[in-house]
């Protein structure tokens, strides 16, 4: 089922405790003259499989697949535009799985000082994804939180994606770590993004003993946002970090960590808190670092 945009975006409606959304694509014209729409929840469904929203305008609320949601199979978001937005652009709450989830090609923006609101004020925030494969690309985002925010509640209970993809995009003026990955696992690919921000850049946290990620940052540009409120500010950190609100990394914890050929633009402090990977391209040994398996790079993580 197609549904197209005309004089405006036509409504779809689905009936109260209807568990099913399958096979629609919402599909629009950025460049017309229709009134956007404002935002896009799951409320009852549990299973979605071959969602697509394409060309479609959105104000103040973005797409909101929620707690209750079950599976995701094949979501696709791309070549949108939001404005105004006071929630995240896109939340995915798979509690048993999603696969192939992709969002590219998307214009976000925030509205002023939404990164002080109570909720993950993120342009992709992921609450649980258990496996599959998840790629942003191509997308850019002013304002806000993160870029990506993959925060599951419980790794145990509420995995993370087999797969994160996060391939060139544009970050302004953010207030978060712009990428940031908990609990990291499998294959991570963080590429070719440029990212302007007032807090982190590229952001892991909390690795587990029983999880060995493969992470790659590569050609990246870095660059801070002069404000007086936020600093210092850091760039990537892979290593350890525990408090006792938010716990940290598992001793023993292992990861293959690749970080090469990245540029960073003016002058980024190095964050004073412990067990970050970077100052002054040396490493620095935090509580419960991560040992770094064979085939890992961190010696040159910048091209200057």
């Amino acid at each position: 089922m197609v549904l197209a945009d005309g004089a405006s975006y036509p409504e779809l409606t689905v009936n109260d405790g209807s568990q099913y959304l399958q096979n629609v694509t919402i599909k629009g014209d950025v460049n017309s003259n229709v009134n956007p729409i404002e935002g896009f929840n799951s409320g009852s469904i549990k299973t979605i499989e071959n969602l697509t929203f394409d060309g479609v305008k959105f104000k103040d609320k973005g797409i909101i697949l929620g707690d209750g949601v079950q599976s995701i199979t094949n979501l696709d978001i791309k070549n949108n535009e939001a404005e105004n937005l006071t929630t995240a652009f896109v939340k995915v709450a798979a509690k048993d799985y999603a696969e192939d989830v992709t969002i590219e090609g998307n214009t976000i923006k925030f509205a002023d000082g939404a990164d002080k609101l109570n909720d993950r004020i993120d342009g992709v925030n992921i609450w649980y994804m258990n496996g599959g494969t998840l790629t942003i690309r191509n997308n850019t985002q002013y304002g806000g939180k993160c870029l990506i925010s993959s925060i599951p509640a419980n790794w145990k209970e509420k995995g993370t994606p087999d797969k994160i993809v996060v391939d060139g995009n544009k970050v302004y003026d953010n207030f978060d770590g712009a990428i940031t990955i908990q609990y990291p696992n499998k294959t991570i690919s963080i590429t070719n993004n440029y990212v302007r921000s007032a807090l982190g850049k590229i952001v892991f946290m909390f690795f587990k003993k029983e999880l060995q990620p493969d992470i790659t940052i590569t050609g990246n540009t870095l660059e801070p946002t002069i404000d007086p409120n936020y600093k210092p500010q850091y760039v990537m950190t892979p290593f350890g970090y525990n408090t006792k609100e938010w716990g940290g990394n598992d001793e023993g914890a292992k990861a293959k960590i690749v970080i090469k050929d990245n540029k960073k633009v003016t002058t980024i402090y190095q964050s004073s808190w412990p067990g970050w990977i970077m100052k002054n391209n040396k490493e620095v040994i935090g509580t419960n670092p991560v040992t770094l398996l064979k085939g890992s790079d961190v010696a040159t993580p910048y091209n200057n």
